[in-house]
């Protein structure tokens, strides 16, 4: 298993786009520093241009670099309580990360808990463009059957964990999607 690890790595650095299992659903990764393969990544999605992606993270210094300062303590407090795992925080994205990334001045980050992904993203510059696998609108793929059919340079074999992230805008305090962790318990985290 770790040779196809591996085999995405190499894939991800030459500009491919992976399909792979997390441990919410089936995703879609690429590296930022490639744009063909963020154009196909746009392309198999069937996704407007204008609505960005998240970023899957490897650690939280990673995750520091990619969110304006103002933010940090409040994105240390989600972190340390629900990271890696099911979260995907909206935050305020530092200056440096360009509009093509954060065309509303905001980006999602989520610390998968799969240590094979994060492995993955580390070797790839600390941060990959990261989507569900799946068309536009449509609900995530469930099998590699299904991944393998969205038409990505590499697919790697495995089972997701099968619930979608709960994504939060942490700048303005509410849930975006539902999703395994409740407001009530974000809110609870930035109280405390």
């Amino acid at each position: 298993m770790m040779e196809a690890w591996e085999k995405a790595r190499r894939v991800l650095a030459a500009g491919g786009v992976v399909a792979l299992p997390t441990d919410t659903v089936w995703g879609l990764v690429a590296r930022l520093d490639r744009p063909e393969a963020i154009q196909h990544l746009y392309a198999l999605k069937g996704r407007p241009g204008e609505k960005p992606f998240q970023l899957l993270i490897a650690d939280l210094a990673a995750a520091r670099r990619l969110v304006t300062p103002a933010y940090h303590l409040a994105l240390e407090k989600l972190a340390l309580r629900f990271w890696p795992g099911p979260l995907t925080m909206v935050v305020p994205a530092a200056k440096d990360l360009g509009p093509a990334l954060t065309p509303a001045g905001k980006v999602g980050l989520r610390l998968p808990a799969s240590a094979p992904l994060r492995k993955l993203i580390k070797e790839s510059g600390g941060a990959l463009i990261g989507t569900s696998a799946n068309k536009s609108g449509a609900p995530p793929v469930r099998t590699y059957a299904e991944a393998r059919a969205l038409g990505a340079d590499l697919v790697i074999p495995g089972q997701a964990g099968g619930q979608a992230s709960s994504v939060f805008d942490l700048e303005e305090g509410r849930l975006l999607r539902p999703g395994p962790i409740p407001l009530e318990e974000l809110l609870s985290a930035l109280s405390g």
